[in-house]
C-alpha cells in the first residue's frame, strides 16, 4: 500500500510564533510497512504553546526510532495505543509542571497516527483533524475544544 502524509501549518490571527509542531516516519519492516504521523498545535494561544508542541513531538519521535521495534515483536495495536495514552499523560504531568514552575500557561494538541501493515491506531485530544481519503473522504476525529461543543448542542 501506498500512504501519503501531507499537514498545513499556519501561524493564525493572534500569536506571531506558530506553535505547530509535526513528525512523520516511513519504516519497512517483517511485520509490514510503518507509517507514524503527528501533528501538535499549542493550544488557546498560550505563551509557550511551541514548546509544549515540539516536546510531544521530540517524545513520539524518540519512542519511534527507540520502542517501536520491540513492539513489532508481538504486535498489539491496542497495547500500542494504551501506551500512546500513557506517554501523553506523562507528557502533560511534565508539561504543567513546566508551567508550574516557570508560572507560564502552556499546553497543545495532540493527533498521531500509527500504521503497520494493514492495521493501525489513532489517539488523538484536540481540534486537529484526521482524515481517510480513499474513494471517500472521512473525518476519523472529532473536534474537542469548546468552540465546536457550543456548536453541536445548537
Amino acid at each position: 500500500m501506498r500512504y501519503l502524509v501531507t499537514a498545513d501549518s499556519d501561524v493564525g490571527i493572534v500569536k506571531k510564533t506558530n506553535q505547530d509542531s509535526i513528525c512523520a516516519f516511513h519504516a519497512n519492516s517483517p511485520v509490514g510497512e510503518i507509517v507514524m504521523a503527528i501533528v501538535c498545535d499549542g493550544m488557546g494561544g498560550l505563551a509557550k504553546g511551541e514548546l509544549a508542541s515540539a516536546t510531544v513531538v521530540r517524545a513520539f519521535s524518540n519512542w519511534f526510532q527507540t520502542k517501536l521495534k520491540y513492539e513489532l515483536v508481538k504486535l498489539d495495536m491496542q497495547v500500542i495505543a494504551g501506551k500512546w495514552e500513557l506517554m501523553l499523560k506523562e507528557l502533560n504531568i511534565k508539561i504543567m509542571s513546566y508551567g508550574k514552575q516557570y508560572q507560564t500557561s502552556l499546553g497543545t494538541t495532540f493527533t498521531g497516527i500509527l500504521i503497520i501493515g494493514d492495521a493501525y491506531t489513532a489517539v488523538h485530544v484536540g481540534d486537529t483533524r484526521l482524515y481517510y481519503i480513499g474513494a471517500e473522504m472521512q473525518q476519523l476525529t472529532e473536534d474537542h475544544t469548546v468552540v465546536a461543543q457550543k456548536n453541536q448542542t445548537r
